[in-house]
């Protein structure tokens, strides 16, 4: 999607510090989570910068209430100006 859309610097949150450090190289996260490490590893050396760091739950309040109203719709969404 970012290739696509001309956007070469990618900074990703998380608020499991499990899946930030699984990213990073640092430890290994065997979970649920797991397929998306492995997916997101293997994309990332398409884009110019990515970065991979923990945010507290309490900083995360937009990524919460996104993944919430998410598993409402059908479909992909994707928003580059007009956000929800």
């Amino acid at each position: 999607m970012c290739r696509g859309k001309g956007i070469t610097n990618v900074m990703l949150e998380t608020d499991s510090i499990l899946v930030a450090d699984a990213l990073n190289g640092s430890g290994r996260c065997e979970n649920y989570a797991s397929n998306f490490i492995s997916a997101t590893l293997d994309i990332a050396p398409s884009v110019h910068m990515v970065t991979f760091s923990h945010v507290g739950r309490k900083t995360n309040v937009v990524a919460h209430e996104l993944a919430r109203s998410a598993l409402e719709l059908d479909g992909d969404r994707s928003w580059k100006n007009d956000v929800p």
